[in-house]
């Protein structure tokens, strides 16, 4: 690796809570951050391939039973994520990926309007495509509150959830089993404006967990050889 941007949580306690970290490959292109909201576990890079620019966002926001879930600015979380979003995909191809602790089982990511009616367009939508307007399927049924607010950034933004739509992850295989390790959810979510998602060969979810996690990696492979 060549470069590596992190963003950590400060917190009343010694060890900041939680943070997201990205690690370039020295084959890529030098990256610079874009944005960075390192309070709300947000960072933005943006790395220049082929001539296109590709914005690429880690996002952390904590499960809302803990400490470090922010109940009071929740809704502003996402609307800022939401305008980081537009301003982005005004300038080039957009993938936000993360534990957002959202649970959206198999519901729509896309405007029930759209979904209904092939032909419908607006200026965000105009580039979508069969297969990331496609059904997902799920191995995790459950929607949360914050799964439901997640939906609703897709709707709005116009990006689309990886998970249990592509390859190595036609149905959306769980990533977090709890503290306990019987749970089963998909919370740890790839999201892609459809420019990226034809990019997008293969997601996997690893069956190995690392000693002392509740999640497993995931990994979305992209094929920039179709890069336009």
């Amino acid at each position: 690796f060549h470069n590596c941007f992190s963003a950590a949580r400060t917190g009343s306690s010694r060890c900041p809570r939680g943070g997201v970290a990205v690690y370039l490959a020295n084959t890529l292109p030098p990256s610079t951050v874009w944005k960075q909201r390192k309070q709300d576990g947000v960072l933005w890079i943006r790395v220049s391939l082929e001539g296109v620019m590709l914005f690429i966002a880690v996002c952390y926001l904590p499960p809302k039973n803990s400490g470090g879930y922010p109940f009071e600015k929740v809704e502003w979380w996402f609307q800022e994520l939401a305008a980081e979003i537009t301003e982005a995909r005004q300038q080039g191809m957009v993938i936000v990926a993360g534990d957002f602790n959202a649970r959206v089982a198999d519901d729509p990511d896309f405007p029930e309007q759209f979904r209904m009616d092939r032909s419908w367009n607006t200026l965000d939508l105009e580039e979508d495509l069969d297969a990331s307007r496609s059904t997902r399927r799920s191995c995790d049924q459950h929607v949360n509150e914050q799964g439901k607010r997640l939906l609703e950034l897709c709707q709005e933004t116009g990006l689309r959830i990886a998970n249990g739509r592509t390859c190595g992850d036609e149905v959306a295989a769980a990533t977090s089993v709890g503290k306990d390790g019987k749970g089963k959810s998909v919370v740890d979510l790839f999201l892609c404006c459809p420019k990226a998602m034809l990019l997008v060969s293969k997601l996997l979810v690893s069956q190995k967990m690392a000693p002392n996690m509740d999640h497993n990696s995931v990994f979305m492979d992209l094929n920039l050889a179709f890069i336009d």
